[in-house]
């Protein structure tokens, strides 16, 4: 043990206090002796009073104070009692702090975890563990791709990059990314990330996360009703711009855009009426989505025309996919016409959808019922 003389200024109530003091830390209490035999009254320390009838106390770390009042009993206070506290106040500061830290952080509702310069977590919080659904012994020692969607673990392999830009920038680093618990279900979270100086000024990570979940869900609910078509719930156009033409780049190949128009809707609209014909628009998008399969995506382009995206497709696998469409709406005494064409090497899907349209006239103008296409380029 190492000790020290220490003399500080406490509440003036301790003014008939009567003690010399000496300072002997450990890991855990400090303890405070009266050399000149005289009985201590009490101990302030700015949060607890603490009775000294012996000759020492012990007084826990959390409550030491700063500075010790030694006077006599005559009220005389000595200059010459009264020393700075050196190492053992840098000491006992430390010890506090680290203790005062550790319970802000271990008690935060904010799910927080630190990781080390290799990013493997050194520690976790209660709030962190409950939000991913693992203990700490789950995860100190593990990296968070341990709960870290797939879809989201090559941003996760670029945040030692995005720090150092944030560190050079002066500013925290934030990401959204998607964490899966044991139970496979998917949380969404706000990521910000602080550089912490570890051991041996270590760069060490400060991550502090949000549960984003429901406002992720209202985001995506806002989106979805935007690319959308109301009453059938196929895309829209702007779905069909937003979302197709970047599932099917520019230059990608075995990709078919067909454009179907209902023969005669206005027809059954007149002879049946309107809550009829919505109904007939609804059941041939739910057809429409069987016949074309998982790579298939259709969307309402406007009134009784749709436009059908094939991936993975050619020319004659198209045919049979409209053709089974066809075949599934018979019973319904409603046709369409239809033309398809195949995407061209670097040629925008724009391009390929406006031929498709113009081969759709082609068969309404050649009777209607039927599916054109172009020949190969």
């Amino acid at each position: 043990m190492r000790s020290a003389a220490i003399s500080t200024q406490t509440s003036s109530r301790s003014s008939k206090s009567s003690w010399h003091s000496a300072l002997v830390t450990s890991r855990h209490f400090v303890i405070i002796e009266n050399p000149h035999r005289r009985p201590a009254t009490h101990l302030f320390d700015g949060t607890r009073r603490r009775s000294v009838p012996e000759n020492r106390t012990f007084v826990p770390v959390c409550y030491l104070p700063w500075y010790v009042d030694v006077r006599d009993s005559s009220g005389i206070d000595p200059a010459s009692t009264r020393l700075p506290l050196k190492e053992g106040e840098k000491a006992g500061r430390c010890v506090v702090e680290e203790h005062r830290y550790r319970r802000i952080f271990a008690s935060s509702p904010v799910a927080q975890a630190l990781s080390d310069a290799e990013g493997l977590f050194v520690d976790v919080n209660a709030a962190y563990c409950e939000l991913v659904g693992l203990s700490s012994s789950e995860l100190i020692g593990r990296s968070a791709t341990v709960h870290t969607h797939p879809d989201d673990l090559a941003l996760h392999g670029n945040v030692e990059d995005l720090m150092a830009a944030g560190t050079a920038a002066g500013k925290s680093v934030k990401l959204e990314v998607r964490f899966v618990r044991p139970n496979d279900e998917i949380r969404w979270v706000l990521l910000t990330l602080v550089p912490f100086v570890g051991p041996s000024d270590a760069d060490w990570t400060l991550a502090a996360v949000l549960d984003i979940t429901e406002r992720k869900e209202i985001e995506d609910g806002i989106l979805r009703a935007s690319r959308t078509d109301q009453l059938t719930g196929a895309l829209n156009r702007r779905g069909w711009s937003d979302y197709v033409v970047s599932v099917v780049d520019d230059h990608s190949v075995d990709t078919v855009v067909a454009v179907l128009d209902l023969d005669h809707f206005k027809q059954f609209n007149d002879n049946f009426g309107h809550a009829a014909g919505d109904a007939l628009l609804r059941d041939f998008v739910s057809t429409a989505r069987s016949c074309i399969g998982d790579d298939g995506l259709l969307a309402r382009w406007g009134g009784e025309e749709f436009v059908i995206t094939l991936r993975n497709c050619d020319r004659r696998d198209a045919l049979r996919s409209l053709e089974a469409l066809a075949a599934a709406i018979a019973s319904s005494g409603v046709t369409f016409s239809a033309g398809y064409t195949l995407q061209r090497p670097d040629e925008g899907l724009r391009n390929t959808l406006d031929r498709a349209d113009a081969l759709m006239f082609q068969a309404k103008r050649a009777g209607r019922n039927r599916m054109v296409t172009d020949a190969p380029h």
